[in-house]
């Protein structure tokens, strides 16, 4: 499923239940206007949206500037293939404008959110990263929440810049045991 260029949804974008991706997902510098769907908010495997294989979302924009009460919701997704929403290249990384949602999602292998614009509140509580995954440089606007994550082979911080812009209160929450499981 190949989604690159100018791949523009002005309406919300939401899956089914249960949906597979079998092969390579690229949805490469796609506008989603309005809220996104690609995760139920369940665990169990017949209900959660499957991408067998490397998904990349880099350049990828989610809601717009002016209007910040849309979301992209990811939560209980299951990332077997690399995960890329982040890159190394200026401008070539997801951009979340309103709330972001990866509750209860797993990443089976490496899984990349360098430079990543979170400009909402961000979730990743309950989620499971398998391999290595790199927030190097990721900005979290909002609140950031991280609580019951799991890093079973490492997170990489470096340079993420955390509540840039958030008033509120509990701006960040990490698992107690992060450090220890960075190997």
């Amino acid at each position: 499923t190949t989604f690159t260029g100018d791949a523009l949804f002005h309406g919300a974008f939401e899956l089914d239940t249960g949906v597979q991706f079998n092969g390579e997902a690229k949805f490469q510098n796609t506008k989603f206007e309005r809220n996104v769907r690609f995760g139920s908010g369940y665990s169990l495997p017949d209900y959660r949206t499957t991408f067998l294989s490397d998904v990349d979302f880099r350049g990828a924009k989610f809601g717009d500037k002016s209007n910040v009460r849309y979301f992209a919701n990811f939560s209980g997704v299951e990332f077997n293939g690399i995960a890329r929403f982040g890159s190394d290249t200026p401008g070539f990384y997801a951009q979340f404008f309103g709330v972001a949602e990866f509750r209860y999602s797993i990443f089976k292998s490496n899984t990349d959110f360098k430079g990543v614009k979170f400009n909402g509140s961000t979730y990743f509580n309950g989620s499971r990263f398998k391999e290595k995954v790199d927030f190097s440089g990721a900005e979290f606007k909002g609140k950031a929440d991280f609580r019951g994550a799991e890093f079973e082979k490492g997170a990489e911080f470096k340079n993420a810049r955390f509540n840039v812009k958030y008033k509120g209160e509990g701006g960040y929450k990490f698992p107690k045991d992060l450090l220890s499981n960075n190997q």
